[in-house]
């Protein structure tokens, strides 16, 4: 049954994630704190032969910066985020606040002004650094160190910023207070900087560092470092989306000093840089397996991740590079050095007279590409399920436009089985799939790796019917109940094919026996012996629907959509028919 019904969540803009560098260049940004600027390149001509004239400036920062504004750091361009979507590049300066402009930098707004503060009466005596005296009748609150977005419902976060701090050199530097003055905040806010919420009044009791999200599992990390006036000890901090529950995510040493956060959300790893401890690790979102991944770097800050092509960028501020390594620490290269400029591009001197290289902060990937985030809801039937059968949750899909002599991938990321039953909600994320379109396969397969869902196909012998992603859910010991009404599978599509039509459904069935993907997904998943497409698969040489698990066929049980005779997947919900909509220029 085919139907044109399904919904549209929103528009996705490829950053944090990414896929392949084909009709759309991959593009890097990153601020320049030294030189007051943002610039970019395309990742492939930073690779090539010639590296020195990739880079462009997309803003002069200082065009933007209130002239009243006289601290240093109202000079330096912090954190970027990119939503190529909707046209805008986000930065945050550490004393003026959050703003934006287009990608061709030519319109730029301050979305979020830091306003000064007057003395509070309580910081009576004042708690200051030794050797500072200056008076100040005002404070500011500034020192944002991370910006983030949320694609789906178009929100901005930022934060942490710096507690309540007077103009540089006054004895107010760390006033000893309680809240509202004590303590950094984390807000969030819509896109053009409206209906800015706090969501921790009391983020940090130190120095601030970057900001990152967890949409997957409704969860932010930010940096908790020490520093000179702020004795507490290193921690990475975790709280819920809404601010709620926060607390120490992971107590570190005296020399690991956490700065920006990356989550890679399909493995659940947390990446974050030890500025002066010129290092970048990664942890397990359970708080295990914390491990060093690069050292002796040049006081990394910015940290931006391209899962599919396991790599992790990041800014060497004090080093003058911009860097990017594989996911595991391997493969350390330099993009972005004072070489790749023409010479004297540098002018600003040290007390030795010799030239300063850029000082790279933030950073951010565009990755380009078409994308567009769908949903599909379809009811259970009216078989109830028990507990220890498992549930297969499978879609397929079929794709238009495809060019006949040229590789295409699509990719299928954040996707989610949503449903109610009995007062309990189920959230269940299922892991990503790459499917790559080859004139050069004879047959199609699938197999799964690093939590994704693999699948190759003909370009031009593939039938209709291809497997998209399934996710194995355990059924708990009291079952689920008969006609659960509104279960939702959502995701996203992205691909570097412009022009692509999709359309897409889903299915559940229900079997007695079945792997368990907890804890070896990548052992169960590829135990079932998924038939990738339902003609010319290379295993499976029978009508059998793309999605069905082959060696698990014998123990399918009536339930939820329907077991009987070849519908091993169950019966397919109603189709979504899309077209990924690609990057504005």
């Amino acid at each position: 049954m085919k139907s044109s019904r399904f919904v549209l969540i929103g528009l996705l803009a490829g950053l944090g994630t990414g896929w392949g560098q084909g009709a759309f260049a991959q593009k890097i940004y990153w601020t320049d704190v030294l030189y007051g600027r943002i610039q970019k390149a395309d990742v492939g001509c930073l690779l090539g032969p010639n590296p020195s004239g990739c880079t462009v400036t997309v803003l002069d920062t200082l065009t933007v910066v209130p002239p009243t504004a006289t601290h240093p750091g109202a000079k330096s361009p912090n954190s970027v985020t990119v939503d190529s979507n909707n046209g805008r590049i986000y930065w945050s300066e550490f004393w003026t606040g959050v703003h934006r402009t287009t990608l061709d930098g030519q319109s730029t707004q301050t979305i979020v002004p830091t306003p000064p503060m007057p003395i509070h009466p309580s910081w009576i005596p004042p708690v200051f650094l030794p050797g500072l005296s200056r008076e100040s009748s005002e404070l500011l609150r500034a020192d944002i160190q991370g910006i983030a977005l949320d694609r789906v419902k178009q929100l901005l976060y930022f934060g942490p910023d710096h507690p309540f701090e007077s103009p540089l050199g006054s004895k107010y530097l760390n006033p000893k207070t309680d809240p509202p003055f004590a303590g950094g905040r984390i807000r969030r806010s819509n896109l053009d900087g409206s209906s800015r919420v706090d969501l921790l009044a009391n983020a940090i009791d130190g120095f601030p560092g970057g900001l990152g999200l967890d949409l997957t599992r409704n969860q932010m990390y930010w940096g908790n470092p020490t520093s000179q006036g702020y004795p507490v000890s290193n921690r990475l901090m975790r709280a819920n989306l809404d601010g709620s529950n926060p607390g120490t995510f992971l107590s570190l040493d005296n020399v690991c000093d956490p700065r920006h956060v990356a989550v890679d959300e399909a493995a659940g790893q947390v990446y974050f840089t030890c500025a002066f401890a010129h290092a970048i690790m990664r942890v397990k979102v359970d708080g295990s397996e914390l491990t060093l991944l690069l050292s002796n770097l040049g006081t990394p800050e910015g940290l931006t991740l391209d899962v599919p092509h396991g790599k992790l960028y990041f800014a060497e501020v004090n080093g003058g590079r911009v860097s990017r390594a594989n996911l595991d620490g391997s493969g350390y290269e330099v993009l972005v050095s004072e070489q790749s400029f023409p010479p004297g591009t540098f002018t600003k001197v040290n007390s030795e007279g010799n030239h300063v290289p850029f000082a790279p902060n933030g950073i951010a990937l565009d990755l380009g590409g078409c994308l567009v985030d769908t949903s599909i809801s379809a009811d259970f039937d009216k078989t109830p399920i028990s507990g220890g059968t498992t549930l297969w949750f499978n879609s397929s899909f079929n794709a238009s436009g495809l060019p006949k002599d040229t590789p295409t991938k699509v990719y299928f990321q954040n996707a989610r089985v949503r449903f109610t039953a009995r007062g309990s909600a189920y959230d269940l994320p299922v892991p990503d799939a790459v499917i790559t379109f080859s004139p050069d396969a004879a047959c199609s397969s699938t197999t799964f790796d690093n939590n994704t869902w693999r699948t190759t196909l003909p370009t031009r012998r593939r039938g209709p019917g291809i497997f998209l992603a399934g996710l194995a859910f355990p059924v708990p010991p009291g079952g689920l109940p008969r006609s659960i009404k509104g279960v939702t599978w959502s995701g996203t599509f992205r691909t570097d094919t412009p022009g692509l039509s999709i359309n897409w459904h889903w299915s559940a069935a229900a079997y007695s026996k079945f792997p368990n993907p907890i804890p070896d997904p990548e052992a169960a998943y590829n135990a079932i012996g998924v038939k990738s497409t339902h003609v010319f698969a290379c295993a499976y040489d029978h009508p059998d629907h793309a999605g069905t698990p082959e060696n698990f066929k014998r123990f399918l049980v009536d339930g939820p959509r329907g077991g009987e005779g070849a519908k091993w997947t169950g019966k397919p919900s109603e189709t979504a028919e899309i077209q990924p909509i690609c990057s504005i220029p």
